[in-house]
């Protein structure tokens, strides 16, 4: 055993076994504070318990045990990864989305979407690389089409004023548009309808017997005439009956007709004499006579 010197105490980090000083709290703290880590643990291995026996301070080195875990994402969140360190499991963490500046995970598309955090796999882009293409195919074949009533195509600039009908030319930005120079206070004035001219007319014609005024229902024109079912009550020789028979009465010479319904009487009423078969034809007569032979 070691003697025992009460009246002093070791605070040195360096250990003695043949002093025989006391080794003192400070002397502890002191040997731990220089103890080499690295020497004693190497690399991946950590201190894990420190003893003292006899005044001799001991260390034990332990290995690191280090394990990731990857969680793989989902539709709506990013895949997350967890670290255990000899069995001790942090929190999982979710890995960082992908941005123009930054580095990260990201999820991929296969159709066109306007989801900016997806990224397009190499057949969706050559998907749209095609559609484009024929798309700037098609424009091109537009622009190299004269455009017409009927068809999207191209024009040409550089047209010459010709009267009232003025070119399209561009603006500094490529922009079309057409300079009509109207000048300050020129006004139209629109000419009166006629047999030849279109033109404008005036409302507030006032009725005169059967002319009648146009007027207006909702910018539309139209003229009202105020009609009414006229019932004829005049004696007539034409009557026409529910089963559509038309029966014909005497007709008045002074109607047009004879006055009679029968061949004698209207030679009658006509004063026309008759001559019957076998008679000779009257050898005179005035002017006008008529004679009937049957």
């Amino acid at each position: 055993m070691s003697k025992f010197n009460s009246t002093a105490l070791d605070g040195s980090p360096n250990y003695d076994p043949t002093s025989d000083k006391v080794i003192s709290g400070k002397g502890v703290k002191a040997a731990l504070d220089t103890l080499d880590v690295a020497k004693v643990g190497q690399t991946g291995y950590f201190i894990s318990e420190i003893s003292e026996t006899d005044g001799k301070i001991s260390a034990t080195a332990s290995q690191f045990s280090v394990s990731n875990t990857l969680t793989a994402g989902t539709s709506s969140a990013g895949p997350k990864i967890s670290t255990s360190v000899n069995s001790i499991t942090g929190s999982a963490i979710e890995l960082n989305k992908a941005t123009t500046s930054a580095y990260g995970v990201t999820k991929l598309a296969t159709s066109i979407s306007t989801d900016t955090t997806t990224a397009a796999t190499p057949n969706l882009v050559n998907s749209v690389n095609s559609r484009l293409g024929d798309r700037i195919s098609t424009l091109e074949t537009k622009v190299n089409t004269a455009a017409s009533n009927n068809t999207l195509g191209g024009i040409k600039l550089g047209y010459t004023q010709s009267g009232k009908n003025y070119p399209v030319v561009l603006d500094s930005n490529n922009r079309a548009y057409v300079n009509v120079p109207w000048s300050a206070g020129e006004s139209y004035s629109l000419p009166p309808a006629n047999n030849t001219t279109l033109g404008g007319i005036k409302l507030g014609y006032n009725q005169s017997g059967k002319n009648y005024p146009v007027q207006l229902s909702s910018e539309k024109a139209y003229v009202y005439v105020p009609w009414s079912d006229t019932t004829y009550t005049g004696t007539s020789p034409i009557s026409i009956s529910g089963s559509n028979v038309i029966t014909l009465s005497t007709v008045p010479i002074n109607k047009g007709g004879t006055g009679r319904t029968t061949v004698a009487g209207a030679k009658t009423n006509l004063g026309i004499p008759t001559v019957t078969s076998g008679e000779e034809l009257p050898s005179s007569g005035s002017e006008g006579d008529i004679f009937i032979l049957y």
